[in-house]
């Protein structure tokens, strides 16, 4: 209405404009009758002849001009008009008492934009007409001396009769687009523009009637026009209440015809009318754009995985948009099967869907695999609901899973894929409530096919329980080409929303390692200024993740350590913001960039366990919370390390001296307070509590060089003015850590230092004796800390003399009596522990030594009684009772220092070789 209004307000100039019709882009400049030359004013009323308008007096500047001198000839002289279109247009106005309004100001050049193009295009988009005015100017169409290819008019206020007339008055051979949208056509007025379209000399290739209040019986009556002969390529269906008239689309579907675009949008497909039509992509080979957003696929009936798993099967569809659909979780698993088998299908939006954490979960495992090519769009989706029990990151558990539900397929097809990498482990296998075995390497065969013994089934239930092995499952690491998609998901798909941005990025960094690099550009996505506290939640969430920063790795086994600090310092501060860069500066130590002060803040408050906890140097205590992602991510960390621990034992034939005989370093371990031993069919959970001590029993390398006595007293002065996180700074010193992808701070920031007993001595020193920290003596935390880094084990006892005897039960306890046993001079007092395997060892050892006369085991205790003759009573290690409390003294003939010092073939030089093993050694 606007828009009339400002052209009615031309009426009060000399220039009211009434166009008759459109023009096309090869017929401007041609004219259907002669040119008219002159105007009224000089021409005289008893002319016989009036010349005809061209259709340079439609798209020349003076149109406006020429109208006038035509309609101010007045009524007088009506008969006298020529029957032009303008003429008729004129008539009709003033027959119906209407207001004649400018709708023929064909100008090119007219502002703000044309009416008219060369292309014979005619729009009157949000310009009122009535059916009346429409009737005028359909009636004057015909007279028009330009082609009309193209009419859109949208929202003019038409109903069919309008609509008819204006198609009605047109060419049908040129007419080849027609939109209507958002007009009143409804269900009377289709019956009769349907008798025009119906007209077999109009070849329309797009016809756009959305939102027109059609129904299911136009829509019908539509379709079977079309299923009779059909020359459209788009077609335009949205807003339009259709239901059951999904039906009969689905047959549309099923002929070969010529549409390619198909827009559904905003109706009621549902149920099984959505499911005829969906099935019909079967075998329909035109379509390549099929629009189904805003409708209720994902609500009843199943349409939704029906669609998906039609179109494993259809070469051509190229766009598919079913955002706001009600699409779950579990219906997005067959989505994601899809888009990994069909290469046709280019972009997929999902958006506006509650598709839940495992739906996007599934979505970025497909795109970062490289196994889906297609593009998804994920706005709006709810992403945090959990909806599914399946997740590719959690994913151990008992499963039910019904094989005639396509997502439990996909569930299946997953687990099994993981299973044949040897990721998984799948036991309690029933088929149907019967025993089978799953075969490594087969995924489930089509629903049509014959299942055999031997095969994985394709109907029935099947349930099992699946365990994850931590050891044997490496860190997934994210290619760039992949990285880049998922990067642009994300930043389109979120662009406006910081903290779904944050949440995907958080599931991401839950399956995959990311670069710094990679990091960095995740962190840019966030540039709004007021989302620093989203941004610095990625960042947390991405820092356990990075893969490439020798921060937070495991050493090279052939580094030998320094004599001394490289760089002039041993404790850094590299961006001069006084804070010691290894006592909590996270962001820079692993080459984060763009993060305020504000946002470092946070970082370092929320990884708080993440920046004490050195994967090169990881004995220690822990207590972890299993749903907290930087705890998991520590977890996952001590796991391998343990894993590298026990090759390596297992690779020099090194025996077991943990604490249960299953050669790991977990010891003392309780799940929410209960004691649990970590065995081979222990699987780690999702929630809860875990806490044990944990010990790598590798020795430095043959060779490894302490820091100088010299070094040592710089060291021990820049430690001792550390103002704050001393033993988080002692134990990150002797890791080595570079700052990446940062041109500022490229080289190595500090390196792995090994120390004497004599220097841990002193910095156990260092500490009162009573100075506790979370509740441990802090001397005894700090000999914990160096205890994979003092290179002289031998001389252990300088620094266990500064610890009471309290201090020393509880450190054998935390490490275990192998780590502070002393082969080459085992003279002391013991307690031992018979329940666990390193004590019996130990018990094992001094037997040996005894029955070598290689030294004298005094005052022996069992239970509590006293055992006069114990060789007699261990006459072997079989011997030796798995249970009871085992004290004794035991004396040697000669002290010794060295392992040199040790006679060539005696049994303590064979034991100390091995319980003393270093790397590198020559013979070893």
């Amino acid at each position: 209405m606007g828009t009339m209004t400002e052209e009615a307000d031309q009426l009060d100039c000399s220039a009211i404009i009434l166009d008759g019709s459109a023009v096309s882009g090869n017929s401007i400049g041609e004219s259907k009758g002669t040119a008219a030359g002159s105007t009224l004013r000089d021409l005289e009323l008893e002319e016989d002849e009036w010349a005809r308008a061209s259709a340079n007096d439609f798209v020349g500047d003076d149109v406006q001009a020429k109208f006038w001198e035509i309609y101010a000839s007045g009524p007088a002289h009506q008969a006298r008009r020529p029957d032009s279109s303008r003429g008729r247009y004129i008539r009709r106005c003033e027959n119906d008492a209407l207001l004649p309004l400018p709708v023929f100001d064909f100008r090119l050049a007219k502002k703000p934009a044309p009416r008219y193009t060369e292309n014979g295009e005619l729009h009157y988009s949000n310009y009122f007409l009535g059916d009346k005015r429409a009737e005028a100017m359909g009636d004057a169409l015909e007279l028009l001396p330009v082609h009309v290819t193209s009419i859109s008019m949208t929202d003019t206020g038409m109903t069919g009769q309008g609509s008819a007339a204006v198609v009605k008055g047109v060419v049908k051979d040129d007419l080849v687009e027609l939109n209507l949208s958002h007009n009143k056509v409804g269900v009377k007025g289709y019956m009769k523009l349907n008798a025009v379209l119906d007209n077999a000399a109009l070849h329309l290739k797009v016809l756009n009637l959305a939102n027109n209040n059609l129904g299911d019986q136009s829509v019908t009556a539509l379709v079977r026009a079309l299923l009779k002969r059909c020359t459209l390529t788009t077609l335009n269906l949205s807003h339009n209440k259709v239901f059951h008239s999904a039906t009969i689309l689905g047959e549309l579907l099923l002929v070969k015809s010529s549409l390619t675009s198909l827009d559904l949008s905003w109706n009621q497909i549902r149920g099984e009318p959505a499911c005829h039509l969906v099935q019909a992509m079967v075998e329909n080979n035109t379509l390549l754009d099929l629009i189904l957003s805003d409708n209720s696929l994902g609500n009843s009936g199943g349409a939704d995985i029906q669609l998906a798993t039609s179109l494993l099967e259809n070469k051509t569809l190229k766009r598919l948009n079913v955002s706001n659909n009600h699409i779950k979780g579990r219906s997005i698993f067959v989505f994601v099967d899809l888009c990994t088998k069909n290469s046709t299908l280019e972009r997929l939006n999902v958006g506006s869907n509650p598709i839940g954490t495992a739906g996007v979960e599934a979505i970025l495992y497909a795109m970062a695999s490289s196994s889906m090519k297609c593009e998804w769009e994920v706005a709006d989706c709810n992403i945090d609901i959990q909806e599914y029990l399946y997740s590719h990151t959690y994913c151990t558990g008992p499963y039910t899973l019904d094989l005639d539900d396509r997502s439990d397929v996909f569930v299946l097809k997953e687990l099994l894929t993981m299973y044949a990498q040897n990721r998984l482990v799948l036991s309690n296998v029933l088929h149907d409530g019967r025993p089978i075995t799953l075969p490594k390497g087969q995924l489930p065969l089509p629903p049509t096919a014959k299942w055999e013994k031997g095969q994985v089934p394709n109907h029935g239930k099947l349930s099992f329980l699946a365990t994850q092995d931590e050891e044997s499952c490496p860190d997934l690491h994210l290619k760039e080409a992949p990285f880049q998609r998922l990067k642009q998901l994300i930043g389109t798909s979120f662009a406006l929303d910081d903290y779904k941005k944050m949440t995907m990025i958080k599931i991401l960094a839950d399956g995959f390692c990311v670069t710094v690099k990679q990091a960095n550009a995740l962190l840019k996505l966030f540039e709004s200024t007021t989302c620093q506290a989203e941004k610095a939640s990625a960042a947390v969430a991405l820092i356990p993740r990075i893969s490439n920063s020798e921060h937070h790795t495991i050493d090279d086994e052939n580094y030998m350590g320094s004599p001394g600090p490289i760089g002039g310092v041993f404790f850094e501060d590299k961006d001069n913001d006084g804070k010691i860069d290894v006592c909590g500066d996270i962001t820079v130590l692993v080459g984060l960039t763009n993060l305020s002060q504000i946002e470092q803040g946070y970082v370092e408050q929320k990884l708080g366990k993440w920046i004490a906890f050195n994967p090169a140097n990881p004995t220690g205590f822990y207590r972890l919370n299993m749903s907290n992602f930087v705890d998991r991510r520590i977890m996952f960390c001590l796991i391998e390390a343990n894993a590298a621990d026990r090759k390596f034992r297992m690779a020099n034939k090194l025996p077991d001296v943990s604490q249960f005989g299953m050669n790991n370093g977990f010891r003392n371990a309780r799940y929410n307070h209960k004691a649990i031993v970590f065995d081979s069919s222990w699987s780690l959970p999702r929630f809860g509590v875990l806490e044990f001590d944990f010990v790598v029993t590798r020795r430095p390398p043959h060779g490894a060089i302490p820091i100088t006595d010299a070094a040592f007293e710089q060291f021990f002065k820049e430690f001792k003015a550390i103002p704050d996180m001393k033993l988080v700074g002692l134990r990150a010193i002797s890791n080595r850590y570079a700052i990446a992808a940062t041109t500022r701070f490229i080289g190595s920031g500090a390196l792995r230092y090994y120390f004497t007993a004599r220097h841990a001595q002193r910095l156990m020193e260092y500490f009162s004796p009573y100075e506790k920290l979370n509740n441990v003596v802090v001397r005894l935390e700090v000999f914990v800390i160096l205890l994979g880094r003092i290179v002289d084990e031998s001389n252990f006892n300088d620094a266990l003399s500064v610890l009471d005897s309290s201090s020393r039960k509880k450190l054998i306890d935390r490490v275990g009596i192998v780590q502070v046993f002393n082969p080459i001079s085992p003279c002391g007092k013991y307690e031992l522990n018979l329940a666990e395997h390193d004590h019996r060892y130990v018990a094992s050892i001094l037997l040996q030594l005894a029955h070598a006369e290689e030294g004298t085991l005094m005052e022996t205790v069992l239970d509590g009684k006293d055992v006069p003759d114990m060789l007699k009573e261990w006459g072997d290690e079989a011997d030796i009772p798995t249970t009871g409390a085992f004290k004794c003294k035991f004396m040697t003939t000669n002290r010794c220092h060295s392992i040199m010092q040790l006679q060539e073939n005696s049994v303590r030089r064979r034991i100390s070789a091995t319980l003393l093993f270093k790397p590198n050694e020559l013979g070893a």
